[in-house]
């Protein structure tokens, strides 16, 4: 195969100072600018999906074994390769095997949902879902609030819950590429916000003359400062609600977890989660003054 970047930035070489580029190595400088962790997503699914197309299964998806050549991509290290239709053994790295232990497509999906997830985040496999220091990134830019809807489907823990192949994960993210926000939400949000507008100059106009003649109090609260929360659930992909209002990512969509929704409060809020075919889990009053990250899960922890 062609010889990867140097690491230092430079073109491949013989040079004895000659080091592979490795998406290992990238990652020990951090998280990747949102533009390049989408556009790595993509090459590192395309090349996966040639893997499962040809009836093979990786089995060892991992940032050591992503090279870079002419700065783009591509999977490599090929030892563990089979077909995929064999009897599967537990064989690969053990950070980014799923909890089911069979190493099949599904597998290559789950091990490829963990590498995006460094991408994005710069933390180590073991960490996921939490999402660290971008948290506040990835719920104000919608493409990176995509990559994590993505993530989550690819790493669910229940194989049944997963895609099948690399294929269709690679077409959940081309999907969230051209998806528009629904249109229901984005009116619904707009005639809210025109009510509200409405609703605050009555009230000022009504009141102007009160509050020029009112000498002021002499308690004035300042309101609470404003924070983001981490909403992580088992299994993922549950809806939240916060006092009995669902919350919804910027651009429209129902925010589900692993999430970090932004600008709350710093109160307490009664915390519900929502899940199809399974009981609204009531995780009660949080004070969110205290607490940054409210984790939870259906039935007994395994």
């Amino acid at each position: 195969m062609d010889l990867a970047d140097d690491i230092s930035g430079r073109p491949a070489s013989t040079e004895p100072s000659y080091q592979p580029a490795t998406l290992q190595r990238r990652l020990e400088q951090g998280p990747l600018p949102p533009r390049q962790c989408c556009a790595y997503a993509r090459q590192l699914l395309d090349a996966l999906t040639s893997v499962h197309e040809a009836g093979m299964v990786h089995r060892d998806v991992k940032p050591a074994n992503c090279l870079f050549v002419e700065s783009e991509l591509k999977l490599a290290d090929f030892g563990l390769l089979t077909a995929m239709d064999q009897q599967i053994s537990r064989v690969g790295t053990q950070k980014y095997m799923p909890p089911d232990g069979r190493m099949d497509a599904q597998a290559d999906v789950y091990a490829a949902g963990l590498v995006i997830y460094e991408m994005m985040t710069g933390l180590p496999a073991e960490r996921f879902p939490h999402l660290g220091s971008v948290a506040d990134e990835i719920s104000s830019t919608p493409t990176l609030a995509a990559l994590l809807r993505l993530i989550a489907s690819a790493c669910q823990p229940n194989p049944k819950l997963r895609p099948r192949d690399a294929s269709a994960l690679l077409s959940q993210l081309m999907a969230s590429e051209t998806q528009e926000p629904p249109t229901l939400v984005r009116s619904r949000r707009r005639f809210l916000k025109a009510v509200a507008v409405a609703a605050i100059l009555t009230v000022l106009v009504a009141e102007v003359g009160y509050w020029t003649t009112r000498p002021p109090p002499t308690d004035v609260r300042s309101p609470p400062p404003r924070v983001h929360i981490n909403f992580v659930t088992r299994p993922f992909e549950a809806t939240v609600f916060l006092n009995g209002i669902q919350q919804f990512e910027p651009n429209g969509f129902p925010c589900k977890t692993p999430c970090t929704i932004d600008d709350l409060p710093a109160r307490k809020h009664l915390v519900v989660f929502k899940h199809a075919g399974l009981p609204d889990l009531d995780a009660g009053q949080i004070d969110f003054a205290r607490e940054r990250e409210v984790t939870v899960q259906w039935g007994p922890a395994p």
